[in-house]
């Protein structure tokens, strides 16, 4: 199939990343998002990507569809479901192939390595949702309703995010590495962990947008580790040519800051990701697309360059 036209819903860090990797590759890429934020090198269009309707007319034309929208936590519930049926309509109505930007919260994180094998039990509210909408494109591929495929990253950092607040190595993390200050992280963090490099994430979204082969189920994104959130932020810090302290918010005190912040009142369920071990194995994958995440050195290295150019 000629892939000439890719609608990315989101202009957010996954959103950006996968639409320069599909851009890369000769994909003419159409950002959607609320307000038509302008992209480089991109058409932008301002929609509101929970009218079905509407997300349908703007995504005329387009042979993939990526769904990489935010949305905050608190507004899970309420969102989330709407913007799911929305996608699902425009790419029927299309024929695009839907590819869903995913996480990890549908599975038991007491066995690990997670696996695309491993038993889908989530142990939170947003899992249990986060399983419902999975499931949901899941079947209407099956019915041949649409063709649909995910990748599920975990933690992710990299280029493009080193300014986010939804990533652990961004926006909480950078401004404190730059002024000598402790950063502290949730839960545990000697904790074992797998983080998803930002910029595999995205190639590995394109790959499978790309590959019919693949469609049809959710696949785990190549990740980095295991590793500590200690250990990458002093990787990080060693690249900067700085030193840095890292300490540990305590669970009373976001308990307490929760009282103020929806968001924050929301982040206290996935504490569980971070108090204890959290690691994959993505060899599915691996073996599939024949290539694994990049090193940890080299994702260190372009990390901290990218930021540092834009600081």
């Amino acid at each position: 199939m000629n892939h000439s036209v890719a609608v990315i819903l989101g202009a957010g860090p996954v959103g950006l990343a996968v639409g320069r990797t599909l851009g890369e590759r000769g994909v003419a890429v159409r950002y959607v998002t609320r307000r038509g934020l302008p992209v480089t090198g991109a058409e932008s269009i301002a929609a509101d990507i929970r009218d079905a309707d509407a997300l349908a007319k703007v995504a005329a034309g387009a042979s993939i569809l990526v769904h990489a929208a935010g949305v905050p936590y608190q507004d899970w519930a309420r969102d989330l479901p709407i913007l799911q049926n929305a996608v699902l309509l425009a790419a029927e109505r299309t024929g695009a192939v839907a590819v869903f930007a995913e996480n990890l919260y549908s599975y038991d994180a007491s066995k690990l390595p997670i696996t695309e094998a491993s038993p889908e039990v989530p142990p939170t509210r947003k899992g249990a949702l986060r399983l419902a909408l999975s499931n949901q494109w899941i079947e209407a591929h099956r019915l041949g309703r649409i063709r649909g495929v995910s990748i599920r990253a975990s933690d992710y950092f990299g280029p493009g995010a080193t300014r986010s607040p939804n990533s652990q190595f961004g926006a909480r993390f950078f401004p404190g590495l730059e002024r000598g200050k402790t950063v502290t992280f949730l839960g545990n963090p000697d904790a074992s962990h797998s983080y998803t490099y930002l910029p595999d994430f995205a190639r590995a979204l394109a790959d499978a947008a790309v590959t019919s082969g693949v469609w049809g189920r959710a696949w785990i994104a190549p990740s980095i580790g295991p590793t500590t959130a200690r250990g990458l932020a002093y990787r990080l810090a060693a690249e900067a040519g700085r030193s840095v302290k890292v300490g540990t918010m305590p669970s009373g005190l976001l308990r307490a800051l929760g009282l103020f912040s929806p968001m924050l009142r929301e982040v206290g369920e996935m504490l569980y990701q971070f108090k204890s071990d959290f690691t994959v194995d993505a060899s599915a994958f691996e073996d599939q697309f024949g290539w694994k995440a990049t090193d940890l050195t080299t994702a260190v290295k372009e990390t901290w360059a990218a930021h540092s150019v834009k600081a």
